[in-house]
């Protein structure tokens, strides 16, 4: 085994020399054909002559032409003379280790090849063309009749691996094997993908749209950290955001019907999922220290619009500028907002949520703590006290 491979290094490093040799000898000898075909007789006559005297021809020499061709010729060579070494793991651990201490920066684009790569299917490792290019150096590797292409380089400090497939199998294979981002740009580009191949079934194009159209009601909480699965027309696409805590299932079923469900990973996000109707429920209680009135100035915001960008700040945890972007306001008013609704939802829900035992002063068992949370919908419980 050790001989085989000592082999096929040596072979096929002899097979480039062999191959560089012969393509560099056949270019400098066009080259010297060309240069010599572009001269050029050209007869001259003195001027004011009134009669035509034959004189000695001369050479010129045509610079442009002869450099457009050289052009055209050189890029048709450079394409002839591209060499593309075997694309295998094997092959990539071996450059890699050669550059061991040598060029840190292409050492670093080759383990992040090697790891990129190793993570692909294994149609996409057969039938790949890998092009790696960092710190001025470009290598190529070709493996089956490439397919796929990959590239490998530099940008903005941060390595880069982009593939791109070139038939549909390849594209299928993939998106069947990885996890696509998840957002609902990416959601789009999918559709737009899997439509462009001819792929797109009308059950799954019913699911992926009715996904984008569900998916971009949630809040960011539950959008930023999730698991997409849509299963419809008999195709499976995995989306994935964050550390992927909450789960979103997409189905079709045998009527047509498509289902959209999600399994929260927290209350909070739970919470953030509010219907409409429990958030009219906690407008009530919000009736007094947030109502405004009209004046000739301005109209007030609404109690609902108000409950509502509390909820959703308290929820998103995140800053006012995205708040203020989200509902239309400015960023004072929405932190003046926030804040009287938190005020307000402790001076008012507080007394009807915590709530103590008559004897103790404390729940006795898990049964009173749940009882006790859930008195503000169901009425104060019995055997309590505020």
């Amino acid at each position: 085994m050790a001989l085989q491979t000592v082999l096929d290094v040596f072979l096929g490093s002899f097979i480039t020399r062999v191959k560089r040799l012969v393509m560099f000898s056949i270019t400098m000898t066009v080259a010297s054909v060309l240069l010599f075909s572009c001269w050029q007789k050209v007869a001259h006559s003195p001027s004011g002559s009134g009669q035509d005297v034959a004189v000695p021809s001369q050479h010129k020499w045509a610079f442009r032409d002869v450099v457009r061709i050289l052009r055209d010729f050189l890029q048709y060579v450079s394409v002839l003379m591209s060499f593309y070494e075997p694309l295998t793991l094997g092959n990539l651990l071996r450059h890699r280790d050669q550059l061991s201490g040598v060029n840190y920066m292409l050492q670093a684009c080759f383990n992040e090849a090697i790891d990129k790569f190793s993570q692909e299917p294994l149609l996409v490792q057969q039938n790949s063309k890998m092009v790696i290019q960092c710190d001025g150096q470009t290598m190529q590797f070709l493996s089956g009749s490439g397919d796929c292409e990959i590239s490998v380089y530099l940008l903005r400090n941060a390595i880069q691996f982009d593939v791109r497939e070139r038939t549909a199998e390849m594209y299928l294979t993939r998106l069947s094997m990885h996890q696509e981002p998840l957002t609902v740009r990416d959601l789009l580009r999918v559709k737009r993908d899997l439509e462009s191949w001819g792929l797109l079934s009308e059950g799954l194009r019913g699911c992926l749209e009715f996904a984008v159209q569900e998916y971009a009601k949630e809040p960011f909480c539950a959008q930023d950290n999730a698991q997409m699965v849509v299963d419809c027309g008999g195709q499976v696409v995995t989306f994935a955001s964050g550390n992927q805590n909450n789960h979103i299932n997409v189905y079709d079923v045998q009527d047509g019907a498509i289902h959209y469900r999600i399994r929260t990973s927290s209350f909070w996000v739970h919470m953030a999922r509010m219907t409409r109707g429990a958030v009219k429920e906690l407008v009530p209680t919000h009736r007094g220290k947030p109502m405004r009135q009209t004046t000739n100035m301005c109209l007030p915001i609404m109690v609902d619009k108000r409950v509502a960008m509390g909820l959703w700040s308290l929820v998103n945890t995140t800053c006012y500028r995205v708040v203020s972007q989200h509902f239309g306001l400015g960023m004072s008013t929405v932190g003046e907002m926030v804040l009287e609704v938190c005020f307000t939802m402790e001076a008012e829900l507080y007394s009807k949520v915590a709530c103590l035992g008559q004897e103790t002063g404390k729940p006795h068992s898990d049964a009173d703590v749940q009882q006790c949370s859930t008195g503000h919908l169901q009425g104060r419980p019995a055997g309590f006290r505020v």
